[in-house]
């Protein structure tokens, strides 16, 4: 089943393209890691300087050996020193999936 990683942050004024500079060149990381589905970002309408992060894994081994890549954890480190006021990562398993205009065999109930 795969694994959905859900990453929050806020960001200290002024670092936000800092940080994305650093998410744009470890995101051509993750596309190549082992079990890598997709990911997308995206920006608060509601909460100035809040981003979410949406990434699909094949299973969770997939996901510890991504939270294990050093590169991934340096920029976490530089991410905490710099940039960010606030951040929290959830992993969650999806209960179901589905939707209106999903391709032949994208709707899920697993």
């Amino acid at each position: 089943m795969s694994v959905v990683v859900l990453f929050e942050a806020e960001f200290v004024p002024g670092d936000r393209e800092r940080y994305l500079a650093l998410a744009q060149k470890l995101a051509e990381r993750a596309r190549a890691a082992d079990g890598f589905i997709s990911a997308e970002w995206f920006s608060s309408l509601t909460v100035p300087g809040k981003l979410l992060s949406k990434s699909l894994w094949r299973d969770e081994a997939a996901v510890a050996a991504w939270h294990a890549d050093e590169a991934h954890r340096q920029c976490q480190r530089e991410g905490k020193d710099c940039c960010f006021s606030r951040f929290e990562i959830t992993v969650l398993k999806p209960v179901e999936h589905f939707g209106k205009g999903l391709e032949e065999g994208e709707v899920h109930h697993d």
